[in-house]
């Protein structure tokens, strides 16, 4: 995302990305690794849950993992409705950017699985 960051801002696109990492940790993250965009911060992972994307194979007893959401993106309208997700059970699964921008224009096809 971050490197596609140039093409999302020409679209008109706005990307945030939230994780259960608290602030300071976030900002620390943001810096090193040069993110132009906002980092959001669900320490309690109540957003996550209520989007329905808590990792549920991360099991409680696991407590450096235990509340992170599965990777994935939502595509929302002018808005904020959902008009999109693409969410993957791997962090090593990603879609591309130009996947993401098609969204918005009603040119994504799904993948068949």
């Amino acid at each position: 995302m971050r490197d596609a960051y140039r093409k999302f801002v020409a679209a008109g696109v706005k990307l945030y990305a939230i994780s259960y990492d608290d602030r300071e940790a976030l900002a620390e993250f943001r810096e090193k690794q040069d993110i132009p965009y906002p980092l959001l911060s669900d320490v309690d992972s109540a957003t996550i849950r209520r989007y329905g994307i808590l990792n549920d194979r991360i099991r409680p007893g696991d407590a450096l993992l235990h509340g992170i959401p599965y990777p994935g993106v939502f595509v929302c309208d002018e808005d904020g409705v959902v008009i999109s997700k693409f969410f993957h059970d791997t962090y090593k699964k990603r879609d591309s950017p130009e996947r993401l921008l098609d969204a918005p224009h009603g040119r994504v096809v799904l993948e068949r699985r």
